[in-house]
């Protein structure tokens, strides 16, 4: 056997201190952060209670890989070239909440702020900023000692030593870190496809991003340039003339829609939105972009009177009756 792995836990303010100098990074075949605050709550709430939250597995080696990425995408000090670097292989969207919500977003304009939690005091819960009380303690402040000792200045008695509990736990809990040495690329993307071959939370694309990944081809990026040469040809256009061979019906009358006059030009007045920008906005769903509004899966042939009736509905709204078909 090469190596056998053992864990060792590490305290968190250790990993952030390995983090902000550089140490520890993300190899380019890894996708992006994709954890919800809620889920950020709840793994702060495990920290907070002592449960196990699972090990984190590091690739130390000296091969810089082209195309690495800091923790949570965020400018930290680049590694030396003679210093090995900590390629993070499982566990990225764990460490990237710890880094993110104990760090001062002062120190990083471009944090996201959903990373802003605090702990309330009275309500003895972790909840986004805006909905603590003033009795609450930011995480960032934790491991800030002048600024911890600001935020609890005004309590009680009782508070403050809730509130040093508090930052006592954090600074106590180790999160345990397996390292792998000796290893090239090919055998590093096998290691993490297995580990992430059963991971719900994964696309195939990741898995396949994974597969197929070396140091001089990354699929995703051949992906992306893709997707902007396609965007330049205005390619949403042919899936529309596609849809339009089903022969598609007005939605509010049911008629057949005159392509001849939809389509003779590209004419903006003749598309809308299944669902309308002002329904999405409103019910402020979650993950919702300028960008998923505007989806070719979200565009229908529709002239401006009518998309007018629809207004802000929800697509059951006006899916009904003789109507609730607009593909014959």
């Amino acid at each position: 056997m090469k190596y056998n792995p053992t864990a060792e836990g590490e305290r968190i303010k250790k990993l952030m201190e390995r983090i902000e100098s550089g140490d520890i990074k993300i190899p380019k075949f890894q996708r992006n952060f994709v954890w919800k605050q809620k889920s950020i709550i709840n793994l702060l709430d495990s920290l907070y209670k002592g449960y196990p939250i699972g090990s984190v597995l590091f690739w130390r080696t000296k091969t810089k890989i082209k195309g690495e990425r800091n923790i949570g995408g965020y400018v930290l000090q680049d590694t030396k070239e003679s210093y090995p670097t900590n390629y993070v292989l499982d566990g990225q969207q764990r460490l990237t909440i710890i880094y993110s919500v104990f760090t001062n977003r002062k120190n990083h304009p471009g944090m996201n702020d959903i990373f802003d939690i605090n702990y309330d005091l009275n309500a003895k819960e972790f909840m986004p900023y805006q909905q603590a009380s003033a009795e609450s303690i930011p995480l960032h402040a934790l491991f800030d000692n002048k600024e911890f000792l600001n935020h609890i200045r005004e309590f009680t008695p009782q508070m403050v030593d809730e509130a040093s509990e508090l930052q006592e736990i954090f600074m106590n809990y180790e999160i345990p870190i397996v390292t792998v040495f000796d290893m090239d690329i090919e055998e590093v993307s096998i290691i993490f496809e297995r580990i992430n071959s059963t991971a719900k939370t994964l696309t195939v694309f990741d898995l396949m991003v994974a597969a197929t990944w070396f140091e001089k081809f990354d699929l995703r990026d051949h992906i992306d340039f893709l997707k902007k040469e396609l965007q330049k040809k205005h390619f949403s256009n042919a899936i529309i003339a596609l849809l339009s061979n089903q022969k598609p019906r007005n939605l509010i009358t049911g008629t057949k829609i005159d392509l001849t006059k939809a389509l003779s030009v590209y004419n903006r007045k003749e598309f809308h939105h299944i669902f309308p920008v002002a329904f999405l906005k409103s019910n402020k769903i979650d993950g919702i972009t300028l960008n998923n509004i505007n989806s070719v899966c979200n565009i229908i042939i529709l002239s401006s009177s009518e998309n007018k009736q629809i207004g802000s509905k929800a697509p059951s709204k006006f899916f009904t009756g003789s109507h609730n078909t607009f593909l014959n």
